[in-house]
């Protein structure tokens, strides 16, 4: 696997599998997986020879490596995303307050980000966000859940004051 800059093929390089000076084993094709997509592990492994037993298996495991960066690709997006959805919920809820508080007109209704769909991906799991082009500052900070809730009341949870109407009675029976 060559870094994505090199499409070209490139000559054998020299691997440990070598026999009298000849090489056992040669560069079949190119990959564009970026290896700094890749784990650290991953990396590591790619520094020395990872031998497989026909080029199928080695396409296997490139395919193996790429789908891990894919996965780590749309984890990172998903967290961007919620981040996203979730500080525009904080101003929707920062504004509507002061909407209250200044009998001023309320801002149009945001919904809540929800729970956060994942937890940030350890370095053991992903390459760092940036390597996707996902800066951290974009994606939430480890720990966060989801939006506080809004401490101002609202029609549905808020109780009246005073009741509106006089207290129904319950029908009873008696007892004979």
């Amino acid at each position: 696997m060559t870094p994505p800059a090199s499409r070209q093929p490139s000559p054998p390089k020299p691997s440990a599998q070598s026999l009298a000076g000849i090489s056992l084993s040669s560069l079949y094709s190119d990959s564009t997986l970026k290896a700094s997509q890749l784990t650290p592990n991953d990396q590591a492994e790619l520094t020395q020879t990872i031998s497989r037993s026909s080029l199928q298996d080695a396409q296997q495991k490139i395919n193996q490596l790429a789908g891990e960066a894919t996965q780590c690709r749309q984890t990172y997006t998903a967290l961007k995303n919620w981040q996203q959805a979730n500080n525009n919920f904080k101003v929707y809820q920062a504004a509507k307050q002061q909407a209250a508080a200044h009998k001023s007109k309320a801002p149009a209704v945001v919904q809540p980000a929800g729970p956060m769909p994942t937890q940030l991906p350890s370095q053991d799991q992903c390459a760092p966000s940036t390597e996707f082009g996902i800066t951290p500052t974009a994606l939430p900070t480890p720990g966060a859940t989801e939006a506080t809730a809004s401490a101002a009341p609202t029609a549905t949870n808020t109780p009246a004051a005073h009741p509106t109407g006089s207290p129904t009675p319950s029908p009873t029976t008696a007892a004979r």
